[in-house]
């Protein structure tokens, strides 16, 4: 019987390799390993310690983990923080590992003074300066000098010195980090991962993708044009080619998620289930990281004699792939500077927003 087959294995969709027999791959092994740098066969560390030692060690090869919560709680503060810091470990260690960050809310100078910002706490927690501060400074050069070419450098003439400190600290990092600025309409994962390649062939550099937030992601070329009546096909279908990704190059890619219609009109706390319903969230994502805020607490400091407010926020380990789940941590969160508290305070079971979570499983299930 004719056989439709030639020697040439059919093309399979999108970016998928024909399925070889095991012999095939395995001669094939030694070319991948050799282009992976040794810092990916652990978990990166994210620089919260108590969260990295719950992931195991950090955000997990081959595992997508979404950073969800309502809006404004601290998402993108989060992210770029964990950019930061993987930026620095990596440095510490001559790694050629680059975080990207990919946000679709805020462009690069927006989320460089939020950089400066969270620096200067690096420099004096007591004294950090604020996003407001930076651009005062930046309209009195305006102001004062209108011809002046180099703005943003002059502006810090206009800053306190902490703002200095922090920004040559930064300048450590300009070839450790990316702030990307993207586009609704053309940033898309075929375009992600066409970076990712430019620098890996170009640079040697394996950039691991912090998408700020997933579901603002546009269409890939093959859904354009599609009638596709409901968003969270779009949505579901980018976020399995993130997971395909963090398969194929056996990195960790983040990714912040926003929460559902119906979550953010309910009172009390968010969690992983108001991700685009129960099943996509459970099924796709290998961890989840969700932040819901806690307190705001005002005070007098009897030092300077000005109102201090103190805001808190919960950070919720609601799946892990790899080990326990259902933790959370107490953190202090400055939103002027940016910089959420490393170091965050474990709440027990019983007082965690967890029993809330258990309660709205057990309530679904019964529908």
């Amino acid at each position: 019987m004719p056989s439709n087959f030639t020697n040439r294995p059919p093309n399979l969709p999108g970016s998928m390799e024909f399925p070889e027999l095991l012999g095939g791959k395995v001669l094939g092994f030694d070319n991948k390993l050799k282009k992976m740098p040794i810092a990916l066969f652990d978990p990166i560390p994210l620089g919260f310690p108590k969260i990295d030692a719950a992931f195991g060690g950090g955000a997990n090869p081959q595992h997508v983990m979404l950073i969800g919560g309502r809006q404004n709680v601290g998402k993108t503060i989060l992210v770029v923080q964990i950019a930061r810091n993987i930026a620095t470990w990596a440095a510490e260690h001559d790694y050629p590992i680059v975080p990207a960050v990919f946000c679709y809310e805020h462009d690069e100078l927006h989320l460089y003074i939020r950089l400066l910002c969270m620096e200067s706490y690096h420099v004096d927690p007591e004294n950090p300066i604020r996003y407001h501060e930076v651009v005062q400074a930046i309209k009195h050069v305006k102001q004062d000098y209108p011809n002046e070419e180099n703005v943003f450098s002059k502006c810090f003439e206009y800053l306190p010195d902490v703002g200095v400190k922090a920004h040559r600290r930064i300048s450590k990092l300009l070839d450790r980090i990316i702030l990307y600025g993207a586009s609704r309409v053309f940033t898309s994962y075929e375009t992600i991962v066409e970076i990712m390649d430019f620098y890996q062939e170009k640079r040697g550099l394996t950039l691991i993708p912090i998408i700020d937030y997933w579901q603002t992601m546009p269409p890939v070329s093959k859904l354009i044009g599609k009638e596709i009546e409901n968003p969270n096909v779009v949505r579901s279908f980018n976020l399995g080619l993130l997971k395909d990704l963090a398969k194929s190059r056996y990195i960790p890619v983040i990714a912040v998620a926003a929460m559902d219609k119906n979550a953010l009109v309910r009172p009390g706390p968010v969690h992983f289930e108001d991700v685009l319903g129960p099943e996509v969230a459970q099924y796709t994502p290998d961890d989840a990281l969700i932040l819901n805020p806690e307190s705001i607490h005002e005070y007098m400091d009897e030092k300077t004699g000005k109102m201090v407010r103190r805001t808190k926020i919960r950070m919720s380990i609601e799946k892990s792939r790899g080990g326990p789940s259902e933790l959370e941590w107490s953190h202090e969160i400055l939103g002027g500077s940016f910089f959420i508290s490393e170091m965050g305070e474990e709440v027990k079971t019983e007082d965690s927003y967890q029993m809330s979570r258990r309660k709205l499983i057990e309530s679904k299930l019964d529908k």
